[in-house]
């Protein structure tokens, strides 16, 4: 009997990739498998997300996150609505909009925010 080859591929934080292929269609084990691959990707996470809150503290990185949670909520908003916010609520003009769009970009790859849309029109 042939079974299914179900492939899983992940890219890491430095670039490498890993792909697993499971062969079987013993659906129990590749579910099983799946909830730990996520169990540890989630803690994974956790771990880095405690480990760069401690090391941002009082940086715009965290500047924007927290002015993104308090601000904006989950209500869609756009690279210029945060800029908008930053600027006035930090008194700062001299932050530009391609380094809040690249903490923005970190933060979609960090799977804190989601983004709609196509390039210069994203909507977070």
């Amino acid at each position: 009997m042939a079974g299914r080859k179900i492939k899983i591929e992940t890219v890491l934080d430095d670039g490498s990739k890993i792909l697993i292929v499971i062969n079987g269609s013993n659906s129990q084990k590749i579910s099983k498998f799946m909830k730990l691959l996520q169990e540890f990707e989630n803690i994974e996470y956790e771990k880095n997300y405690q480990l760069s809150n401690t090391m941002l503290e009082n940086s715009i990185y965290t500047k924007i996150y927290d002015l993104i949670k308090y601000e904006f909520g989950r209500a869609g908003f756009t690279l210029n609505d945060v800029y908008r916010a930053y600027v006035i609520k930090y008194n700062d003009d001299s932050i530009k909009k391609n380094t809040i769009s690249t903490y923005l970009s970190r933060m979609v790859e960090e799977r804190i925010l989601e983004r709609d849309g196509k390039r210069g029109k994203y909507i977070y």
